[in-house]
């Protein structure tokens, strides 16, 4: 092959992985997690998620764990459904995608809860 194509392939793939990397960047909200919402001494009552009931502040149990997915909404892959469970015990909402499937969510989902986790239901 000729240098010349060989590099222009190099400098193709360097540019789809940056646009790639900042495509990924773009859908990861840096705010909605900080150190402090991630503690897990934290302990929240059902009043506290109760209150937080809405698109502009959603709270859920899932597992008698308190999650914040206030900035999950917009990239949940099945859209607003999710807000169906905003202030209240989304046990088995969760386990069974919100009824419509039975299957519940993967263990990748799963794994996704974690920077949202807030701290344990009292």
């Amino acid at each position: 092959m000729n240098r010349n194509v060989i590099v222009m392939i190099i400098i193709s793939l360097v540019l789809l992985a940056g646009i790639g990397f900042i495509a990924l960047l773009s859908r990861v909200d840096f705010q909605s997690n900080t150190a402090n919402s991630i503690n897990p001494k934290a302990i929240h009552t059902f009043e506290e998620v109760e209150r937080n009931n809405s698109l502009a502040s959603c709270w859920m149990i899932i597992e008698s764990k308190v999650y914040d997915l206030t900035n999950y909404i917009n990239i949940h892959p099945g859209g607003r459904e999710i807000v169906e469970g905003c202030g209240k015990d989304a046990t088995s909402l969760f386990k069974t995608k919100g009824g419509e499937f039975g299957d519940g969510h993967s263990n990748r989902a799963i794994s996704m809860l974690t920077p949202y986790f807030k701290g344990n239901l009292k």
